[in-house]
């Protein structure tokens, strides 16, 4: 996994509503690294990651964004990606700022196999 690359396994991450391409082991293993650079770092990059890979994996029902409790379902994922996506423009005011929203994007799509950075 080094460089943020996805492995090959396409297992899902189990009980979740929103199968993820990458396998349970990696995910778990991205969230513990994600984990020990926010708490280095204070990064709000790494902590948007952080908070995505934890509503995604079913670690947390509290949406990144929104900050409300809704679970990531088919149904919550894309206004929530939506929304993170003006955030990282600029496009909306937010109680978070852009570089934690650009987080958020980069963990959703590391998740979904499609990273357009590494986020460690």
């Amino acid at each position: 996994m080094a460089g943020g690359g996805v492995p090959h396994s396409r297992e899902r991450v189990s009980g979740m509503a929103v199968g993820l391409a990458v396998s349970v082991e990696a995910c778990g293993a991205m969230v513990a690294a994600l984990i020990s650079q926010t708490e280095s770092t204070k990064e709000p990059h790494s902590a948007g990651a952080l908070a995505a890979l934890s509503w995604l994996s079913g670690r947390t029902d509290e949406r990144p964004i929104h900050r409300d409790v809704e679970p990531a379902t088919w149904l919550t994922l894309g206004p929530e990606m939506d929304l993170a996506g003006r955030v990282e423009r600029g496009e909306e005011n937010a109680t978070v700022p852009p570089a934690y929203a650009a987080g958020v994007l980069d963990a959703a799509l590391w998740a979904y196999g499609r990273p357009r950075h590494p986020l460690i």
